[in-house]
């Protein structure tokens, strides 16, 4: 009898294994790399960046509520169409969407080229409003990474606007320099009914 339940337990601890990585492994991350946390204390500021580890947390804790989509180009210049799981995105340019109560709150959208790849997260308020973009932009040719986090009020007033960009071959920090330029021109979705797909949000 004894035995009996040890297997049981036993048993019982590898499906909860099995379970744990299989969600574990569902749980795309939006934040790859993170900037520091900023050290003003302006209200608004602190009101962002509490919301949006908080969207971040939501995330974590929610792999069910996504929603896939991929382009017909890897620059993101073609058509969107909803894809059924995450193992579609692959090698395409994508979006992944977080929905809660029915609204978009968090879109990782992510495009290359055979020089660079962008990984841009934007998150939303429940009014639709962006709350923060955080944009993660890697450059083949001249060995550059660049991080940057732009954060807005309720009101759309740029708040914050930090970058930090590294040498991948040295590991070192350097100036960000003309990648400022390209991080200019990435989509700026002021609300997330500005989402290039957000049409296909609204279908069931």
């Amino acid at each position: 009898m004894r035995r009996s339940r040890q297997l049981i337990y036993a048993l019982a601890l590898v499906i909860f294994s099995i379970t744990h990585a299989v969600v574990a492994t569902a749980q795309t991350q939006t934040q790859q790399r993170r900037l520091p946390k900023p050290t003003q204390t302006s209200s608004r500021i602190v009101a962002v960046e509490k919301y949006t580890d908080e969207l971040d947390n939501y995330a974590r804790l929610n792999p069910q509520a996504r929603r896939f989509f991929t382009n017909t180009s890897e620059d993101q210049t073609g058509s969107w169409q909803e894809a059924a799981g995450e193992q579609e995105l692959e090698n395409k340019a994508s979006a992944i969407v977080w929905m809660k109560n029915g609204k978009p709150v968090i879109a990782l959208v992510s495009g290359r080229s055979p020089q660079s790849s962008q990984r841009l997260t934007y998150y939303f308020r429940e009014n639709g409003t962006l709350a923060k973009l955080h944009s993660e932009y890697t450059n083949n040719t001249n060995h550059m990474q660049s991080l940057r986090d732009r954060s807005y009020d309720p009101k759309a007033f740029l708040v914050r606007d930090f970058s930090y960009c590294t040498d991948m071959v040295t590991g070192q920090q350097k100036p960000c320099g003309d990648v400022e330029v390209v991080e200019k021109a990435f989509p700026l979705y002021l609300r997330s009914t500005e989402l290039p797909f957000y049409a296909l949000l609204k279908k069931p």
